[in-house]
């Protein structure tokens, strides 16, 4: 990405076989004085994921195509930003929420009065901790929401679930 002399922001591809740059997507400057944020590359390589607020007062997520130039609105939300706070604090999470080991898209972290998070359809993988040796038919349900796959990514014993199980 370049700041181009007017303060947009210009996101660019390489022609490798003439070295030369072409925009792809430009941004305006004053509604991203930092970027545009996030921009990640998809995991097939033909695209970048983009917040942008272009066309709108909110900012949504976008898929850009590089060969094309064409633009596509993955996911918005009609109340809340897409939440842009890891860009200048690296203790935030990205707002896109990927699987780790192949980097398909899972959701993305809106941020108003409070996160909330599109799951774009996708199942959310969960565990389920039953009581030893009771039947599980209407049983209460207690959900445990944490901050996302990564606390939950390995196997181990968590004291809490077990109490919250028993009979």
């Amino acid at each position: 990405m370049t700041t181009t002399a007017k303060g947009d922001v210009e996101l660019s591809r390489r022609n490798r076989s003439r070295g030369t740059m072409r925009a792809v997507a430009v941004f305006d400057g004053q509604d991203h004085p930092l970027g545009p944020y996030p921009v990640q590359i998809t995991p097939d390589g033909t695209g970048a994921w983009v917040g942008s607020n272009r066309g709108t007062d909110r900012t949504r997520w976008i898929r850009v195509v590089p060969r094309t130039c064409e633009e596509t609105e993955v996911d918005s939300h009609s109340v809340h930003d897409l939440d842009t706070r890891a860009q200048d604090s690296p203790d935030h999470p990205s707002p896109l929420i990927r699987r780790r080991w192949s980097g398909e898209l899972l959701g993305a972290r809106y941020l108003g009065e409070r996160q909330v998070i599109h799951a774009l359809g996708l199942p959310l993988p969960a565990y389920l901790t039953l009581p030893v040796g009771v039947e599980p038919v209407g049983l209460p349900v207690v959900l445990l929401v944490h901050g996302g796959p990564w606390r939950r990514d390995h196997l181990a014993f968590r004291s809490r679930r077990q109490l919250l199980s028993l009979h």
